[in-house]
């Protein structure tokens, strides 16, 4: 039998702490509330060692954006079959593997049972669930429909989901290949050029341009190796720094939107994602300051989310939305347009759906023609480098053969 460490609440304010010996993790829950105890944590003797308790901090769990896409759809489909929070919470703590998740969600379902809101006890794990996410639960409290905010934002999740993998299974074949040709051309220049060079020394004539060069270069590398990993780790490093500081951020963002092809991408796909979240919020009744608001921390790009803090400042002013996202140079105009029709019909949620949905659709066209791109160049600059280390090396023995004949 195995030996597991648990607390329980006795009370509002009394917690028990003990180990007992059972068979199963399931058993002790179970003894634990036939002795009219609560369980918060009940961990294997040799777990991790983690903090419980409500002041858990939330960085401390290891919950993929896929648990959290599962988590919401499960309590989506609970709640909507009728079943309470807390019963749903509980059936849902009980199925998942994730032993993080597992603990997260006896926290919830503690402090469910005490009577706090559900959006409240959320807001205790910023790192796991995002001011959005909270926002729309709250929004569900108050109105009374939390099943169809759920039901919504496990919609937008898996959609989010959806598009990051497409993107992941776009690239993993270019990248695979990049690997397999930097470690192809990492052997050559290491293993096979310095053989060759001995080789080459004893032939006692000039070598072919090419060749010089491509021995220079295997030459620096086997003996100042350090020094070139030293610089990039310098480079990375720096830049890595540079970047954790809001003018360093800007910059980088700045060039990102710049760049040809690629600036175009990230300014529809931060168009789409703000659609889509504002039009979410809105429809579940949060207010338009409240929901700008919450879509800034949504954006990544730095300069789009001045923007639309600009924007939330001008709304408060009395504003519409549409006049000032019309001033933005990061919108279309085909933007504001619709959300234009959407304040005169009275739907602006449903405006800012289809803006989403087009520019989501755009988003996808392009990535897909981008990653059709990037294998053939991956092919071609890597085709050029092994080509170039081949011919480079086969050159002299060409030269040798034509002055024997």
């Amino acid at each position: 039998m195995a030996k597991f460490v648990y607390k329980a609440k006795e009370g509002p304010d009394r917690i028990a702490e003990g180990v007992m010996e059972a068979e199963s993790r399931g058993e002790v829950i179970d003894r634990l509330q036939s002795m009219g105890y609560f369980p918060v944590s009940v961990l294997e003797e040799n777990s991790l060692n983690m903090d419980e308790g409500s002041e858990l901090i939330a960085a401390k769990f290891r919950i993929s954006r896929r648990d959290l896409v599962i988590f919401t759809r499960q309590l989506s489909d609970l709640i909507d079959s009728g079943l309470p929070l807390f019963k749903a919470l509980n059936l849902i703590e009980s199925q998942t593997e994730n032993s993080h998740l597992r603990r997260l969600l006896l926290n919830l379902t503690s402090d469910i049972k005490e009577g706090k809101k559900f959006s409240d006890t959320l807001s205790k794990f910023p790192e796991v669930f995002s001011g959005f996410f909270i926002a729309l639960i709250k929004a569900g409290e108050v109105g009374g429909m939390l099943d169809k905010v759920l039901l919504r934002l496990a919609d937008y999740l898996e959609r989010e989901e959806e598009l990051t993998g497409k993107v992941r299974a776009a690239l993993a074949y270019p990248v695979f290949m990049a690997a397999v040709g930097a470690a192809t051309v990492f052997i050559l220049m290491t293993f096979v050029m310095p053989r060759l060079v001995t080789m080459f020394k004893g032939i006692g004539q000039s070598l072919p341009l090419p060749t010089l060069l491509l021995i220079n270069i295997s030459s620096f590398l086997s003996r100042f190796w350090w020094l070139v990993l030293a610089a990039l780790a310098f480079i990375f490093f720096g830049i890595k720094r540079r970047l954790n500081t809001q003018e360093g951020k800007m910059l980088f963002d700045q060039i990102r939107l710049n760049i040809p092809f690629f600036g175009g991408l990230i300014k529809k796909s931060e168009i789409a994602r703000f659609g889509r979240t504002l039009s979410t919020l809105l429809g579940n009744g949060v207010p338009m300051i409240a929901s700008l608001d919450t879509v800034m921390p949504v954006i990544d790009n730095v300069l789009i989310k001045k923007d639309i803090e600009r924007a939330r400042n001008d709304v408060r002013d009395g504003i519409s939305l549409s006049k000032t996202i019309a001033k933005s140079p990061y919108f279309p105009a085909i933007v504001s347009n619709m959300i234009a029709v959407g304040e005169e019909s009275g739907s602006v949620e449903r405006s800012l759906l289809k803006v989403s949905e087009s520019f989501e659709r755009e988003t996808e066209r392009i990535i897909k023609v981008v990653t059709s791109l990037i294998e053939p160049v991956i092919i071609l600059v890597m085709g050029s480098i092994v080509g170039f280390i081949v011919i480079s090396m086969l050159l002299p023995i060409f030269q040798i053969n034509l002055v024997a004949w």
